[in-house]
C-alpha cells in the first residue's frame, strides 16, 4: 500500500501527465503476488509430500513392529515346543507306547491310549501353565489318536482338514503354522514320530490365539488386542458342538470372535471399558472392505475421544498361505493430534516413539529368551544341561564338511541297575541317586569340561582338548569317583562308560561320535559292568 501511495504522489506532481508508470507497476505487483502464491504452493506441496512419506514410513515402521511383536513371540513359543518335544515325548518308551496304539489290536491300542495318558499327564499339565493349549497324538494316516485336551474323542479323520497333519505323516517332517482344529484354533508345532526308522504318525504341542493374546498384552501393556476369524472357516472345521465358543463379530462383518480368547483377555477391543473400540474398528473396516476383502494386513489412524490411535490389522494366514483371520491390535499414541494438524514435528515424535518401542521389544525379548534359554537347556532333576545343549556343545565343534575343530571326548555312562533301584527303592530313592550322580559329574567337570544328563540314567561328560589316553584316564575317575561315593540309603552304585575322541578314524561326525561312546558303554555293560571302555 505505501507503494501505490508514492506512486500516487509522484503522479500529481509529475509534470508529465502519463498513466503508464502506474499501469507497469501495477502489473508488476500482480506478478509478485503470482509468484509468492506459486512458490507458497509448492513449498506446501513439498510439505506435504514429506509429511505423506513421512507418515507412510512411520505407517509401515508400525506394522513392521507389530508383526515383529507377534513373531517373536512365537519363536519363543517354539523354542519352548522343541524342548518339550526332545525332552519329553521323543523318548523310546513314550514311542513305544505309540507304536503299540498305531499297529496294535484294537484292545492294544485302546490300552497303549490310556498308558500314555497315563505317562505324560504331568508334562501336559505343566505345559498348560505356560500357555500352551493341547497335546495331541496322531496316526500316520492322519486320524486322532489321543487328544490330551478331550481324550474320550478320538478316530476322526484330520487329514483333509489340518494342513499340518498331512504335511508332518506324508511329507515325514516338523510342521509349524496358524489352523483353525475341531476345538481349538492356534498355532501347530506338528513333529513327525518314528521309532527304529519305522514312521509311526506325528505329535502336536499347540498354543491358541488365545494364548499369544495374553501374552503380547503382559509384554506390550499399551497395546489393545482381539483376534476375529473367517465364520465360514469356524463352520467347515470346528465340530457343531464347539461352535458355540464363537459369536459373529459385531463390527467385522464375515468374522467371528473366539469367546475363550475374550474371556482371557483382560483388555479385548470389545470389553466394557473399550465399548468405544468396536466402532473405531468397524469405521475402518467400512471404509476399506477392498483391503479386508483380499485379506491385507493394513494399518490406519485414527482419533478416538480427541487421542489419536493406531489400528494394525494383521493379516494372519494357514499352511496353504490363505487369509483366514485378522490380529487387530491397537495404542494410543500421546503426541497424536500433531499428526491430524499436519505438523511435521510429528514425524519426528512419531519415529522417537517407535525407536523407544523397539529397543524395549528387544529389552523384553532378550529377557524372555534369557528365561526360556535356562529352561530349554537344562535338566529339572539333576540341575544338568539336557541332551539339546550338548548337541549344540558338539555341533560348535564339527567343522563345515566332516571332522572337528579341535580334539575332544565324549564319555557316555549309564548307571548299573537303575532298574532294581527304582524297583526295591522307590523312584524318589531313583530320583536322589540321578540327582546325587549329577552334582558329583558336575563337580568332576569343573573347568574341564561340560556335563549333562542324556535321558533316563545316562549321563554324558564332553572335554574339549582332550586326547584319547588323557579321556580315558579321566573316564576312569568318574567311575571310580561314582563307585567310590556315599549315595543316599548306603546304596552301592557303579556306572559302565564308554568313551570316544574324535581321533578315532570312525569319527567324522557327530553322530558317529555319539554312536562309538555308545557303542562302547554297552561293551562295559556285556563286560560285566562297572568298566571303561574306549
Amino acid at each position: 500500500m505505501k507503494q501505490l501511495d508514492t506512486i500516487q504522489a509522484n503522479k500529481e506532481g509529475d509534470p508529465i501527465k502519463s498513466p503508464q508508470p502506474f499501469q507497469l507497476n501495477k502489473k508488476r505487483l500482480f506478478l509478485l503476488l503470482a509468484l509468492g502464491l506459486l512458490f507458497m504452493s509448492l513449498l506446501g506441496l513439498l510439505f506435504n509430500r514429506t509429511y505423506v512419506s513421512t507418515k507412510e514410513s512411520y505407517m509401515g515402521a508400525e506394522m513392521d513392529a507389530f508383526e515383529s511383536k507377534i513373531y517373536t513371540t512365537l519363536e519363543l513359543y517354539e523354542n519352548f515346543s522343541d524342548f518339550i518335544f526332545e525332552e519329553h515325548i521323543n523318548q523310546d518308551d513314550v514311542l513305544a507306547l505309540v507304536e503299540q496304539g498305531v499297529f496294535g489290536t484294537e484292545d492294544e491300542q485302546n490300552a497303549a491310549r490310556r498308558m500314555l495318558f497315563s505317562e505324560l499327564s504331568e508334562t501336559y499339565d505343566a505345559v498348560l501353565n505356560y500357555d500352551f493349549r493341547q497335546l495331541h497324538f496322531h496316526t500316520r494316516e492322519g486320524d486322532s489318536f489321543l487328544r490330551f485336551h478331550a481324550p474320550e474323542l478320538y478316530g476322526d479323520s484330520l487329514m483333509d482338514i489340518r494342513d499340518s497333519i498331512r504335511m508332518a505323516n506324508t511329507e515325514e517332517r516338523f510342521v509349524f503354522g496358524f489352523e483353525e482344529g475341531r476345538i481349538f484354533n492356534g498355532y501347530r508345532f506338528v513333529y513327525p514320530l518314528h521309532r527304529n526308522g519305522r514312521h509311526l504318525g506325528s505329535v502336536e504341542v499347540s498354543i491358541s490365539m488365545g494364548s499369544l493374546v495374553q501374552m503380547i498384552g503382559s509384554l506390550y501393556p499399551d497395546d489393545v488386542l482381539t483376534f476375529v476369524i473367517r465364520e465360514d472357516i469356524v463352520r467347515d472345521t470346528v465340530f457343531e458342538s464347539e461352535q458355540t465358543n464363537y459369536s459373529t463379530a459385531p463390527f467385522f462383518p464375515g468374522y467371528a470372535l473366539d469367546e475363550g480368547i475374550s474371556s482371557q483377555s483382560e483388555r479385548c477391543v470389545c470389553d466394557t471399558a473399550f465399548s468405544m473400540n468396536c466402532s473405531v474398528i468397524e469405521t475402518i473396516v467400512s471404509d476399506n472392505e477392498e483391503l479386508t476383502g483380499e485379506g491385507a494386513s493394513f494399518n490406519r489412524l485414527t482419533t478416538q475421544n480427541g487421542q489419536d490411535v493406531l489400528v494394525n490389522f494383521l493379516s494372519v494366514t494357514n499352511l496353504s498361505d490363505q487369509h483366514v483371520a485378522y490380529l487387530i491390535g491397537m495404542h494410543e499414541i500421546e503426541d497424536g493430534s500433531v499428526f491430524g494438524h499436519y505438523h511435521l514435528n510429528r514425524d519426528l515424535a512419531l519415529l522417537a516413539l517407535f525407536f523407544s518401542f523397539y529397543a524395549y521389544s528387544i529389552f523384553m525379548y532378550e529377557r524372555k529368551q534369557k528365561q526360556l534359554g535356562i529352561l530349554a537347556n537344562t535338566d529339572q532333576l539333576t540341575g544338568l544341561f539336557n541332551r539339546h545343549y550338548m548337541m549344540k556343545q558338539l555341533e560348535d565343534n564339527r567343522q563345515k564338511g566332516s571332522g572337528f575343530k579341535q580334539p575332544a571326548i565324549l564319555i557316555l555312562l549309564d548307571i548299573d541297575r537303575f532298574k532294581r533301584i527304582n524297583d526295591e527303592f522307590g523312584h524318589q530313592t531313583g530320583d536322589a541317586v540321578l540327582s546325587e550322580t549329577g552334582a558329583l559329574l558336575h563337580k568332576l567337570a569343573g573347568s574341564h569340561g561340560t556335563a549333562a544328563r542324556w535321558g533316563g540314567e545316562e549321563f554324558v561328560l564332553y572335554l574339549p582338548g582332550y586326547a584319547k589316553a588323557e579321556g580315558t584316564a579321566f573316564a576312569e575317575q568318574v567311575r571310580s569317583a561314582i563307585e567310590t561315593h556315599a549315595y543316599s540309603k548306603g546304596l552301592s552304585v557303579t556306572a559302565s562308560i564308554g568313551v570316544s575322541s574324535t581321533e578315532d578314524p570312525d569319527t567324522p561326525h557327530i553322530d558317529a561320535l555319539v554312536q562309538r561312546a555308545d557303542h562302547k558303554m554297552y561293551e562295559a555293560k556285556e563286560a560285566g559292568r562297572n568298566l571303561v571302555k574306549a
